[in-house]
């Protein structure tokens, strides 16, 4: 019964927390973005990236669904080189 009650809460607790990451997207802070900030910068207007992967010398960052509303951007020596949305209203 404890068991269940733990999954239960840890449950609800991630789709309140990842609910919260989808409401931070909106199109006025994706508007906020320019070439050349800072990784710090992006995350201070985008808040927690989702995820990030690195290669050949680049690291692509993602905030919110890979398949949803999402923004996604490019970094090269931690500066934004490039940046795109999805799904987020204009």
């Amino acid at each position: 019964l404890m068991i269940k009650q733990l999954i239960k809460i840890s449950l609800i607790l991630g789709l309140v927390i990842g609910l919260a990451a989808c409401t931070q997207l909106t199109n006025e802070k994706y508007q906020m973005l320019e070439l050349g900030m800072d990784k710090k910068e992006v995350i201070g207007i985008l808040g927690r990236v989702t995820s990030c992967s690195e290669s050949l010398g680049t690291e692509n960052c993602i905030w919110g669904e890979e398949e949803g509303k999402n923004v996604k951007v490019k970094f090269i020596g931690s500066k934004a080189i490039i940046f795109s949305q999805n799904g987020l209203d204009k």
